[in-house]
């Protein structure tokens, strides 16, 4: 009999034949097993789906357990996953399990040595965040300070992106007095991986909460990633925040930064940051004033970028064409009608 149809075998005999001889099995397996990525994506993935038959709520930590073999696991897409299937398990906890078996692993590794382990912690804050009371998240929010100056990058980067999960579930006094000050820091951080997520994670926070005060604070920061010429990366990744949070802020803040934003950014050097430039560029134009977007934009595409070097960037600018065809007729009717009202105007005694 082959492993698998051994497997299915146990499963379907009952709970406690998953609970008896099945997690020992696994349990057994994973540390031999634990270089081979392949193989613990699915085994860990195969874990999480056992909640359906482990038996009652009181035996799901079970699971817990056995995932915590995999938590600390040298792949990223391993934790990832095992992450993910603990959030499976924890989908059938009562709320009481929340406090009594995830948040105790969480602490663990917090204070692990190794990074892998603080990695796996900073994603199971999320999980936890609407679980547990006040008195506890103060604990996860001292958690993420640890782990937001954290000298390992890959850690910084794991808060961030942590955070920015439960970024819109955060109250804005909390968000302006403990979480801008972080961010402020590790928007500006010398990781081009940890600037990358912090700046996606501004992103979340602005599109979320639609605050002026937080808009204020974030904007600035972020228009230096635009600046920013040793990371490419980071400036396609404002290339591609730019079409998020185009349609939660003002349009003064549109004019003031998204636009002049665009505007580098269709100048950058690498072709990449250009063809997400101009695909983020429609929902900009449709939210900036059309004086401006002819005066700064429309001469880039007409002079510079229908001829650039780089098929994708001429595509890019091709599939936007339309838009810009409405535009262009939508000021040509703007103009119009205060023709019209000025003509009008210098009637009106006549009528």
């Amino acid at each position: 009999m082959s492993h698998d149809s051994s497997v299915t075998s146990l499963v379907t005999k009952g709970s406690e034949a998953t609970r008896i001889k099945m997690l020992p099995l696994i349990t057994e397996i994973i540390p031999k097993i634990e270089d081979n990525s392949e193989l613990m994506l699915v085994l860990t993935e195969q874990l999480g789906l056992l909640a359906d038959y482990i038996g009652p709520q009181k035996y799901l930590p079970l699971l817990l357990y056995t995932l915590e073999l995999a938590a600390t696991n040298d792949e990223a897409a391993v934790r990832d996953k095992t992450v993910e299937s603990m959030s499976r398990v924890a989908s059938k906890f009562d709320e009481s399990q929340y406090t009594s078996e995830l948040l105790p692993l969480l602490m663990k590794w917090s204070k692990g040595q190794a990074y892998t382990s603080k990695v796996t912690a900073a994603g199971l804050i999320p999980l936890l965040y609407s679980h547990v009371n006040a008195q506890r998240k103060e604990l996860l929010y001292k958690v993420y300070n640890q782990f937001y100056k954290d000298e390992v990058p890959i850690v910084r980067k794991a808060a961030v992106a942590s955070f920015a999960e439960i970024a819109s579930m955060i109250e804005t006094s909390r968000l302006k007095k403990n979480f801008m000050p972080i961010l402020k820091k590790l928007i500006v951080d010398n990781q081009e991986l940890v600037r990358v997520a912090a700046t996606e994670m501004a992103g979340k926070v602005i599109a979320s909460h639609k605050n002026k005060e937080i808009n204020e604070a974030l904007l600035p920061l972020m228009k230096q990633a635009a600046e920013e010429k040793r990371m490419w990366r980071l400036r396609f990744t404002l290339a591609e925040t730019i079409s998020s949070i185009a349609g939660d802020i003002t349009k003064s803040e549109v004019d003031g930064f998204l636009l002049n934003w665009i505007c580098d950014l269709l100048g950058d050097s690498e072709p990449e940051v250009r063809t997400q430039a101009l695909l983020s560029l429609p929902k900009v134009a449709k939210r900036c004033s059309i004086s401006l977007l002819v005066e700064k934009v429309f001469p880039m595409l007409k002079t510079r970028l229908i001829k650039d070097i780089s098929e994708h960037v001429r595509i890019a600018l091709a599939t936007a064409i339309p838009m810009y065809s409405a535009l262009i007729l939508s000021l040509i009717h703007i103009c119009r009608c205060r023709r019209y009202a000025v003509c009008r105007s210098r009637w009106s005694p006549y009528h």
